[in-house]
């Protein structure tokens, strides 16, 4: 069950950091987006652009990536390298 939860955050997170690219089309002039009521010009698109970016590489970016059983939280980054532990 638990794998399916992963699964799920995963797409959320992937589907919320494409979503993000429909400011980038309107900030970057490339489509008209009705849904943005509000204007965006180029600095908005690259921030747009900067914020999916973040979104979509956030962990965790896969479902493996979650230790099995618990052990360290993967919303917090690593104190240490992988290799010296």
């Amino acid at each position: 069950m638990t794998t399916v939860v992963r699964w799920v955050v995963v797409v959320v997170l992937v589907g919320h950091g494409l979503l993000h690219l429909l400011g980038v089309a309107k900030g970057f002039g490339w489509s008209e987006v009705s849904q943005l009521k509000q204007p965006v010009g180029v600095l908005g698109g690259v921030l747009w652009l900067i914020a999916g970016i973040l979104v979509v590489s956030s962990r965790p970016s896969s479902p493996q990536e979650f230790p099995p059983g618990g052990g360290p939280s993967p919303w917090r980054p690593r104190s240490s390298p992988r290799w010296r532990s």
